[in-house]
């Protein structure tokens, strides 16, 4: 009796390590934008044809610097039909933010420099190695 209860208590503990080291490794490499801190609301940017027609605005959030990480700006998406928020933008290491809204490009908010499709894109500075956005180009150097 006595081994069957250790041996239970080993396997719950082996699992139970797994399970907290498989967790710890996909927070690692597997990370979102749902987990970005809230920030301080600075403003809230609209471009009224898009808010008319899809309900859609930006909030643009900053992040405090703290001990763990450098001041940062975050945007999120927010969409009136539904009620729902999506983050779209983050970028450490800044506090400024420039929005713009080409009237060229249908479904495009250029956030910083950074051209994002709304309705479907986001931009997180983690995916580059030095933190800072750099647009794709073809063999020749050309976008």
């Amino acid at each position: 009796m006595k081994r069957k209860v250790c041996m239970i208590v080993a396997v719950l503990a082996i699992i139970i390590t797994a399970f907290n080291v498989g967790f710890s490794v996909k927070d690692e490499f597997f990370y979102k934008l749902d987990n970005l801190p809230e920030g301080k609301l600075l403003r809230s940017e609209v471009n009224q044809n898009i808010l008319f027609s899809q309900g859609l605005w930006l909030q643009v959030f900053e992040v405090e610097a703290t001990s763990e990480h450098p001041a940062a700006i975050r945007v999120a998406l927010k969409n009136d039909n539904t009620g729902k928020t999506r983050t779209i933008y983050w970028q450490i290491g800044t506090r400024e933010s420039l929005i713009n809204w080409p009237e060229d490009q249908p479904n495009t908010v250029i956030i910083n420099g950074v051209p994002i499709d709304y309705t479907k894109d986001f931009y997180d500075c983690r995916d580059y190695t030095d933190f800072i956005y750099k647009p794709k180009t073809n063999n020749n150097g050309n976008l």
